[in-house]
């Protein structure tokens, strides 16, 4: 047995995980094919192999928590059949609600067969948010497919283990490591305090207040087609913003309505941004590696009588960029710990941000041999979500996929089925090259 001292970053979570059962990082795969069983175990022997951060294990009390390295267990894998197709988003909410047990292994997958599709099923992985961001659980289901392919071709054999990184603290750039950067990051810390207690952003109420072992973990999610994807890029680059500003606004001006009804009130607002950090480590780390190197921007606005939308987007568009020009997303690193997990669990009502939002495109192939890649979108736990209106998207295949996470009944599904039409609707008045829509 091989233990060693654990890094602040997983950390983090693993308190989240014990605390709130909020590490969950969902992701499902539709496939057509022959997928079996059997198929889909040797491609997670094969996958386990080539990413070690697939074997930890984290041990001991909060107080002392452990990395164990040396001890392999296989990834757990259980089968369900459903009457229909859609009943897979069952098996995710029932996924985003269930512990991992990281004593025993920081993934497990479920292959879901729907009766009424033939050749479909669902491959459904919960990844511990401490050893895989976004972009990384939407390589491992690429892993996963490949070495599938490699399985019903016969190719199939032991694969080279990839080496392991050092934690994301000790990859940081020089200018953010020292006394330096712990300078910056104090600073950092006084300005984030400082600039939330001048704007005061708003978030949503509590519908009901209850201890938090009593939410459940839920989630909406919206297809954006390609007509509509395809309106939306148009009107993103007529106005010169990025698609996930465009999201980003919408988010922030449906909930505006449902935090405040005056139409001549200001709604002061902050949001949260996922950044990957991959390109700014030393050395880069490639898609290759399956590991979590993502942190967060966060941009204050004012919703108010006549706010352009466009205008929102590219103010928030502004701000990002200045964030990742002043290294905030490596400052941001500094508040997740193990502290910060335990005031979250203790007092989830409160938020730092109003709205929090990632965006990636799936870069990935759609055809694996016998196999293909149908659709492909994630969810997340959100038990300590408070009240921010959280989303993602993964765009793949000419269509969008957007998921937006909550706690219930801290939020209810109707508030949040109706924020999250509110999101599209705004994008699709957006798109029209009419009179801009505003905040009235």
């Amino acid at each position: 047995m091989n233990n060693q001292k654990i890094h602040s970053h997983l950390e983090f979570f693993e308190v989240c995980n014990r605390t709130a059962c909020t590490s969950n990082v969902i992701t499902t795969s539709r496939i057509k094919g022959p997928l079996t069983e059997e198929i889909i175990r040797q491609a997670l022997e094969l996958v386990q192999q080539r990413h070690p951060c697939l074997n930890y294990q984290i041990v001991g009390s909060l107080d002392q928590l452990k990395l164990e390295t040396s001890r392999v267990t296989k990834i757990p894998l259980r089968v369900v059949r459903g009457f229909r197709s859609d009943q897979w988003q069952n098996v995710v909410s029932e996924e985003t609600n269930k512990k991992i047990d990281s004593s025993q292994a920081l993934l497990r997958a479920v292959l879901f067969y729907p009766e009424n599709e033939t050749d479909i099923s669902y491959l459904i992985t919960t990844v511990h948010h401490g050893i895989a961001d976004a972009m990384a659980n939407i390589r491992l289901h690429q892993d996963i497919l490949t070495y599938c392919q490699s399985v019903t071709s016969g190719n199939s054999s032991e694969v080279s283990s990839l080496p392991i990184l050092p934690p994301i603290e000790e990859l940081m750039p020089k200018s953010v490591k020292g006394f330096r950067g712990y300078l910056n990051r104090l600073l950092y810390i006084l300005r984030f305090g400082l600039k939330g207690t001048l704007h005061r952003p708003r978030t949503l109420d509590f519908e009901e207040c209850i201890p938090l072992k009593l939410r459940s973990s839920r989630f909406v999610q919206k297809q954006l087609d390609e007509k509509f994807i395809k309106a939306l890029d148009d009107a993103c680059k007529r106005e010169n913003v990025s698609q996930h500003s465009a999201i980003c606004a919408a988010m922030m001006f449906s909930v505006a309505r449902k935090i405040e009804s005056d139409k001549n009130a200001s709604v002061p607002m902050s949001c949260g941004t996922s950044v990957s950090l991959r390109k700014s480590l030393e050395p880069t780390v490639s898609m290759e590696y399956i590991g979590h190197f993502s942190s967060a921007v966060t941009s204050y606005h004012t919703l108010g009588p006549r706010v352009s939308f466009w205008d929102l987007a590219r103010e928030l568009k502004q701000q990002l960029q200045n964030g990742l020009l002043n290294e905030d997303p490596f400052n941001q690193l500094s508040m997740t710990t193990k502290e910060i997990a335990k005031k979250i669990s203790v007092d989830s009502a409160k938020s730092f941000w109003t709205v929090v939002f990632g965006s990636l495109k799936a870069n990935i192939p759609e055809s694996y041999g016998n196999f293909e890649l149908e659709e492909i979108n994630m969810t997340a736990a959100s038990r300590s979500y408070g009240a921010t209106f959280a989303g993602g998207a993964i765009a793949f295949k000419q269509k969008l996929f957007l998921s937006f996470f909550y706690a219930e009944p801290s939020i209810s599904r109707e508030t949040m089925e109706s924020l999250a039409d509110g999101v599209v609707f705004h994008l699709s008045e957006a798109c029209k090259k009419n009179p801009e829509p505003a905040f009235v």
